[in-house]
């Protein structure tokens, strides 16, 4: 494990099936950009996914396993950044280390995420973010506990671990053990979207993962990504991104 030398750095993760326990002399966040990353954190349950991060204070064991094609945006920090909510919301992060967060925040992960290397990224920006990332998880910890209901977060494996296949609402409603409106309830409810729109998200970031770390044929990534043909994955693709597959592979791919 390596621990950071710098007040704040950030760190791309992705994480395997296999469960792993340990706990680290630094204060951590994890927040979610693909997948799920199923934890423990000193006794305490939950699931980072969707727009649920984990709080991790310095010592805290915590256990941890991936679940389906997963990646992450991890900040660690040898201090509480300055200025901010500092000790108290580490304090509060030992009582409910789950927090949810809203888009702005999912906006500035993807930003970052973008940018940052093979070896993270540290230094000012690093600082800044960090600063930005706690403040806006600390109006989290004071309104509600961030755990997502288990039909959800069964929903999400479910969609995650069978999202190349053609999926029906009612089939996912069904895994999750609800009626369809009552999961369309759910999804609006912590996500602000609907069940197929999620499911359309995690196909393109199941596409984005295999054009960033395999030489797959685009038609080949386009199916096992769920979708018909290659010339649907393309548009799709491209009204996500801003680029078509081939461009998006010749600057993302190999980086990580």
């Amino acid at each position: 494990m390596t621990v950071p030398t710098e007040p704040a750095h950030l760190a791309l993760r992705r994480y395997a099936r296999e469960t792993h326990h340990h706990a680290h002399p630094h204060h951590q966040v994890v927040l979610p950009l693909a997948g799920t990353l199923e934890m423990d954190v000193d006794g305490r349950g939950g699931d980072v996914t969707g727009d649920c991060a984990a709080v991790i204070p310095r010592g805290r064991p915590h256990g941890f396993a991936g679940s389906g094609d997963n990646a992450f945006l991890i900040l660690d920090i040898t201090a509480p950044p300055s200025p901010g909510n500092g000790r108290e919301f580490w304090q509060a992060a030992a009582e409910q280390p789950f927090v949810r967060f809203d888009a702005s925040l999912h906006g500035l992960c993807r930003f970052m995420a973008e940018r940052i290397g093979p070896d993270g990224l540290g230094g000012v920006r690093s600082e800044v973010t960090g600063s930005m990332i706690v403040e806006t998880l600390a109006r989290g910890l004071d309104t509600v506990p961030a755990a997502l209901p288990r039909p959800l977060a069964r929903a999400i494996r479910f969609m995650e671990s069978h999202c190349s296949e053609a999926l029906t609402v009612a089939a996912i409603a069904r895994e999750a053990g609800v009626g369809t409106s009552r999961l369309f309830t759910l999804f609006d409810t912590h996500f602000g979207t609907s069940p197929g729109r999620y499911l359309a998200r995690q196909r393109l970031h199941h596409a984005r993962w295999l054009l960033e770390t395999t030489r797959r044929p685009l038609a080949e990534i386009a199916l096992a990504s769920g979708y018909a043909d290659q010339s649907t994955f393309t548009r799709a693709f491209r009204r996500e991104t801003g680029m078509p597959p081939a461009a998006y592979r010749r600057r993302h791919g190999g980086r990580r």
